[in-house]
C-alpha cells in the first residue's frame, strides 16, 4: 500500500484497488500462447478464477454489491434498455438509495436508543416516539411503491418483456411472427394448425428487450392430441404475458354486426377472457396527442388487437374499419401478406412497450434483481411490526421493537453488501467470465 506526503495511505487507483500490471501485446494466438507460457512459469502466478477482478473490487470497496451485480447485468446486456439499467446500477444510483433508507432506520434507533437512555431526565422531546414511527410508516410506503414498480419494470427489462401472439388457426399469427423478427422464425402455410407448439424468440424492439411467442391457434374443439397440448400450452403463456398481441382475422360481419360486439365474442368465446371489454379496449388513443400522465404510469398487462388480412375487404371496407378502430389505442388494421400498416403496428408496439418499462429518456430506479426483492420484502416485515407494536400503546416494550428496526437495517445491508453472505457471493462471481 502506498502512502501520500502526510502518510495516509493512498489506494491503487486501479479496478480492483489493487496494484497491477498489464501487457499490451499483438492479438495473435501464438503470441497470446507465448506470453501466458512465460507467465506460467514464474512462481505465485496463476490464471484469474472466473469474476475474481469483480470479487477483489468488492472486497476492496471499489464496488458495493448492486454495483456488481449492475456489471454482470452490463456484460450480458442486449439492448440499449437493459445497457441504460446496467449503467445507471453501476454509478450507484440503488446504492445511493439504499443507503439512504438504511441510515433513516439507523437514525430512527438512535433516537430510541437516546430515549431509551435519557427520558426520564426530560431532555427527551414528548413526541419523539410518534416522529419515530411516521418516519418509518413514511419508509415503508416508499419501499413498497419501489417494490410494486420493479415487479412491473426492472425485473422485465433483465429478463426481457413477454409477448405473446394468440389467435384462431390459420389468421396469420407466423407471418406477423416472421416479420417482427424479420426472418422466417415459423413456419407459414395456408393450412391451419401449422404452428404446434410454443415458438420463442429474443427481440430489440426499439431499445426494449422482447421475449416474443408464437403459439398455437386457439380453438374449442380438435381431435389432434399434439394440437390440443399446443392449445393448452399457449393458454398457459397467455397468463404470463405482459403484452399480448391478439390476432383477428377481418370478416365483413365486423362492420355488419358491430365493431365491438364481434370483439368481446371472440375475446370471450375463442380466447376464453374473462375481462371486461372496456379493459381490453383502450379508447384513450396517443397517436393524435401526448399521452396524459394516467397514460404513461405502469401497467401490469397490456394488450394490442390486431385486425389481419385487410387485403381481403374492399376499399369502402378499409375505409370504414379504419375510422372505427381510430377511436382506439390499441387496436391496428394490418395485411400481413402484403405488408400493409405493418410498420404502423411496430409503432403501436413501441408504445406498449414504453408504457410498461418507461421511456428510455427516462428510466426508472428500479432492481431488475429478484434478489433485491427478497430483502425489501423482509424489510418492510420488520418495520410493519415495529409499527404495530408501537401501535399497542405506550406500554410497549420499547426494546423488543427497537430490535425489528435492526432486522430491517440488516436486511438492507445484505442488499448492497455491508452484511455480507458467502452463498451468495459464490453464486453471483460464478457467473463472470474469466478475469472479470
Amino acid at each position: 500500500m502506498k502512502e501520500s506526503a502526510c502518510g495516509s495511505p493512498v489506494e491503487p487507483n486501479s479496478f480492483t484497488g489493487e496494484d497491477c500490471c498489464e501487457f499490451q501485446v499483438h492479438g495473435s494466438v501464438a503470441v497470446i500462447n507465448a506470453l501466458l507460457r512465460v507467465l506460467s512459469k514464474q512462481p505465485g502466478l496463476r490464471p484469474a478464477h472466473p469474476g475474481e477482478f469483480s470479487k477483489r473490487a468488492f472486497f476492496n470497496n471499489k464496488l458495493d454489491l448492486t454495483q456488481t451485480e449492475a456489471l454482470g447485468d452490463l456484460i450480458h446486456a442486449e439492448t440499449e434498455l437493459q445497457r441504460q439499467k446496467a449503467l445507471g446500477q453501476m454509478k450507484g444510483n440503488l446504492k445511493q438509495l439504499y443507503t439512504d433508507w438504511r441510515r433513516t432506520i439507523i437514525e430512527c434507533l438512535a433516537s430510541i436508543e437516546a430515549y431509551i437512555d435519557f427520558s426520564e431526565d426530560e431532555i427527551i422531546e414528548d413526541n419523539i416516539l410518534n416522529t419515530i414511527r411516521s418516519q418509518v410508516e413514511t419508509l415503508v410506503n416508499n419501499i413498497e411503491k419501489h417494490i410494486e414498480l420493479s415487479n412491473k419494470c426492472g425485473v422485465r427489462i433483465r429478463s426481457g418483456i413477454k409477448s405473446v401472439i394468440i389467435g384462431e388457426p390459420n389468421v396469420g399469427k407466423s407471418s406477423l411472427m416472421n416479420f417482427l423478427c424479420q426472418k422466417e422464425t415459423s413456419i407459414v402455410t395456408h393450412l391451419p394448425g401449422t404452428t404446434r407448439d410454443i415458438i420463442e424468440k429474443h427481440l430489440d424492439i426499439g431499445g426494449y428487450p422482447v421475449l416474443l411467442l408464437d403459439t398455437a391457434g386457439l380453438r374449442n374443439v380438435t381431435s389432434d392430441v399434439i394440437e390440443s397440448e399446443g392449445i393448452e400450452r399457449a393458454r398457459s403463456h397467455l397468463t404470463e404475458s405482459d403484452l399480448t398481441l391478439i390476432l383477428i382475422a377481418f370478416t365483413p360481419e365486423m362492420l355488419a354486426k358491430g365493431f365491438e360486439s364481434i370483439l368481446e365474442s371472440y375475446l370471450r368465446n375463442v380466447l376464453s377472457l374473462n375481462e371486461d371489454i372496456d379493459n381490453l379496449l383502450d379508447k384513450t388513443s396517443t397517436r393524435d396527442k401526448p399521452p396524459s400522465s394516467s397514460q404513461q404510469s405502469l401497467s401490469e398487462k397490456r394488450y394490442l388487437i390486431v385486425i389481419n388480412k385487410i387485403d381481403l375487404a374492399t376499399s369502402e371496407q378499409q375505409d370504414r374499419l379504419e375510422t372505427i378502430v381510430k377511436a382506439y389505442g390499441n387496436v391496428e388494421v394490418v395485411s400481413c401478406k402484403q405488408g400493409t400498416n405493418l410498420n404502423k403496428l411496430l409503432e403501436n408496439v413501441q408504445e406498449q412497450l414504453i408504457l410498461l418499462c418507461g421511456s428510455l429518456n427516462t428510466p426508472t430506479l428500479s432492481f431488475t434483481q429478484s434478489r433485491h426483492g427478497f430483502h425489501l420484502t423482509e424489510t418492510v416485515r420488520y418495520l410493519r411490526r415495529y409499527v404495530a407494536l408501537q401501535s399497542t400503546g405506550r406500554e410497549f416494550d420499547l426494546t423488543v421493537a427497537a430490535q425489528q428496526l435492526r432486522f430491517g437495517v440488516r436486511e438492507l445491508g445484505q442488499i448492497t453488501g455491508e452484511v455480507r453472505v458467502d452463498e451468495v457471493l459464490d453464486v453471483l462471481f460464478s457467473q463472470f467470465c474469466i478475469g472479470k
